[in-house]
């Protein structure tokens, strides 16, 4: 019995069983196909309907492969479970569909090769499958007539929501007064510091090639600045630098030299980012999403773990130039109360400025993630397509910072 975040490693060994049994609400691309060819038979459990296929979901002309190459396709409706079972060999039960996405999301499967816990997923299942109803080459014909219009309708309403899903997202904040505050020190940060003397403009535009969206420039690239027109300062591609919107927004982009695609909201330091406590790991948030009870003023949380146990976490008050730590809570799972929580909520009381002053250098020195994708897509950080930017860069405690600004801020 294990765990793995990408099941597809696992599918990929399955071979010359009798009978594998796929069951995936949605699929896109060659996987499943690729699955069957390597066993005897197969049979592939999903839902066909007409709204997946018009948001993008599923793929109908994936499902259409897998009946033209002879494969058992059945619509079985209500179906949310993700499992493959190849009967004599292994199963796996998680959260992964058979689709591009399953391959990039962050997944988690359950994965045994006990045959009799095999057996059991398969005897679990059974029953759902009486429900299940054949999909034929005529169904799949009637439903690509009905599909086009349908998914420009699709495509203009998932373009409709995107300025009120980045509201949502923190990006016109201000309401609150207190969160209001705590933007206007970050702004006054930035604009007090030494500025880059470049400007650049700076668009998030969609890719047709790579069907994604980035913050992207046409002439002058991100990674070279002067700040005395003379000297150029360069920006490292690929590294992660704190990036501020006008907004007060706060993630680190990752550079390349015409674009920013990549985003993070979230930052992972393993032990020995605080001195003095070395086994203490250190995660960072900053997509605004902070628990109740948090102070207003609070832009950032710290979650404070060793060994996997979190100890104690606490809301944090950055404005670039200095970071304010509140009092420290018991985590949220409440795994930390014991002895060990006690003694670190105790140190910390006790250390505030140094674990402010470690915790503040993790945040403004530039890095590079080992998973150099991880993060925020522009669109979800920036906001929607053709939604432009004034790029500087700042210094600010002898850090580079990219201040980004509406063009009449």
């Amino acid at each position: 019995m294990s765990y793995v975040k990408n099941a597809n490693l696992t599918w990929d060994k399955v071979k010359d069983s009798d009978l594998v049994l796929i069951l995936s609400p949605y699929i896109t691309g060659p996987l499943a196909q690729q699955i069957l060819e390597q066993n005897q038979s197969g049979q592939i459990y999903t839902r066909f309907e007409l709204e997946l296929f018009a948001s993008g979901a599923s793929d109908l002309r994936a499902i259409k492969r897998l009946v033209e190459a002879g494969h058992e396709v059945l619509h079985l409706p209500d179906l949310h479970a993700k499992v493959i079972i190849a009967r004599g060999q292994i199963a796996t039960v998680g959260s992964q569909n058979l689709t591009r996405k399953g391959l990039k999301n962050l997944e988690l499967s359950h994965v045994t090769r006990d045959l009799q816990q095999v057996d059991d997923v398969r005897q679990k299942v059974k029953p759902w499958l009486f429900q299940a109803s054949r999909v034929s080459l005529e169904m799949i014909e009637a439903m690509s007539d009905l599909l086009p219009d349908l998914q420009d309708l699709y495509s203009r309403f998932s373009e409709a929501c995107k300025p009120a899903q980045h509201m949502v997202n923190g990006h016109l904040v201000g309401k609150n007064k207190l969160v209001e505050k705590t933007r206007t020190e970050i702004v006054n940060a930035i604009k007090s510091a030494p500025l880059a003397l470049d400007v650049t403009i700076a668009t998030v535009t969609y890719l047709p090639r790579s069907r994604k969206y980035t913050l992207k420039v046409d002439s002058k690239p991100f990674t070279s600045w002067s700040f005395n027109g003379r000297d150029l300062f360069t920006l490292t591609r690929f590294y992660r630098y704190l990036c501020v919107l006008d907004t007060g927004r706060i993630g680190w982009a990752r550079v390349v030299a015409q674009r920013i695609s990549i985003i993070g909201t979230r930052l992972g330091f393993d032990a020995g980012l605080i001195q003095g406590q070395a086994e203490w790991e250190v995660s960072i948030e900053s997509d605004g999403n902070l628990p109740e009870g948090c102070p207003g003023e609070a832009n950032l949380l710290a979650h404070v773990s060793m060994g996997g146990t979190e100890l104690f976490w606490v809301p944090l008050k950055f404005t670039l130039t200095d970071c304010h730590a509140f009092a420290a809570k018991r985590p949220l799972n409440d795994s930390g109360t014991g002895v060990l929580g006690r003694q670190a909520r105790s140190w910390f009381i006790n250390n505030k400025d140094r674990f402010v002053q470690c915790v503040l250098k993790g945040i403004t020195e530039p890095f590079q993630y080992k998973a150099n994708l991880t993060g925020l897509r522009a669109e979800n950080f920036f906001g929607p397509e053709r939604t432009t930017y004034e790029i500087r860069l700042a210094r600010v405690g002898g850090h580079p910072v990219l201040f980004a600004s509406s063009p009449n801020l």
